[in-house]
C-alpha cells in the first residue's frame, strides 16, 4: 500500500559533490567556460539539455534558424507549507540558476531534493546572455571542424533579447493590434516581463560588414 503523504518519513535524498565526470556537462563547460563557478562555494545549474539540443540542431540542420523563449528570472519559493515530512526544508546548497519547484497542491518547495515525491512542476530560469555566448561558440566549433573557418560562422548571429523587444522587432503589427485604445496597454509587452528570447539566424550583409569593421 502506498504510504500516505501525512505519514511519510520525509525525503531521503542527499547532495554530494564529486569530481566532474558527466560527458555532456564536460562538453558544455569546455565550450562555454563562463558557466564554471568562480568560487567553489557558489555552485550553479548548467543548461546541459539545451546545450545537447543545440548541438544536434547545428550538426544535422546547419542552416536552421532557432527561436527559444523562456523565463529569464523566477521569484524565490513562497513560504513552504508546514508539514511533518521535512519537504519544506532545504537540503541542497543554494545555487545560481536553480529552479523553483511547485507541486500539484500549488505549494512551493525549498529545493529539488526536498520536493514531494508526487508530480511537481520544475521551472528553470535561463541566463540568456550566457546561452547566446554558448550558442555562438558552438557554431564556431562546428564550422572549424568542417573546415569552414570563421567565414561561415560569421554568417550566423545568436541574439539574446527581452521578449517585449523581440515582439516589437518581429511582430510590431500584431502587437499594435492588441493595444488598448485609451492607455495603449497590451499583454504582449506588459505581461510576462520575466521572459527573454534567443534568436539564431543568418546575418544580413550589413550585419556582417559592421562586425568586420
Amino acid at each position: 500500500m502506498d504510504k500516505d503523504w501525512n505519514d511519510c518519513e520525509g525525503p531521503d535524498l542527499v547532495e554530494k559533490f564529486t569530481p566532474l565526470s558527466d560527458p555532456m556537462l564536460i562538453r558544455t563547460l569546455d565550450v562555454a567556460p563562463s558557466y564554471v563557478s568562480r568560487r567553489p562555494e557558489e555552485p550553479r545549474w548548467v543548461p546541459t539539455a539545451v546545450s545537447g539540443l543545440l548541438q544536434c540542431l547545428f550538426n544535422y540542420r546547419p542552416n536552421c534558424s532557432v527561436l527559444f523563449l523562456d523565463f529569464d528570472w523566477l521569484p524565490p519559493p513562497d513560504q513552504p507549507f508546514d508539514d511533518s515530512c521535512g519537504y519544506g526544508t532545504r537540503i541542497s546548497t543554494e545555487a545560481i540558476g536553480e529552479p523553483i519547484v511547485t507541486d500539484m497542491t500549488d505549494s512551493d518547495h525549498a529545493c529539488v531534493l526536498s520536493s514531494h515525491p508526487e508530480l511537481c512542476d520544475i521551472l528553470y530560469p535561463t541566463d540568456f546572455g550566457a546561452l547566446a555566448g554558448l550558442t555562438e561558440a558552438m557554431l564556431r566549433i562546428r564550422d572549424n571542424n568542417v573546415g569552414k573557418g570563421d567565414d561561415k560562422s560569421e554568417s550566423f548571429l545568436a541574439e539574446a533579447t527581452k521578449q517585449s523587444d523581440f515582439l516589437l522587432k518581429y511582430g510590431r503589427k500584431e502587437v499594435d493590434a492588441t493595444r488598448g485604445q485609451i492607455w495603449g496597454y497590451t499583454p504582449l509587452l506588459h505581461d510576462f516581463s520575466n521572459y527573454s528570447a534567443l534568436v539564431v539566424k543568418k546575418r544580413h550583409i550589413q550585419e556582417r560588414k559592421a562586425q568586420k569593421r
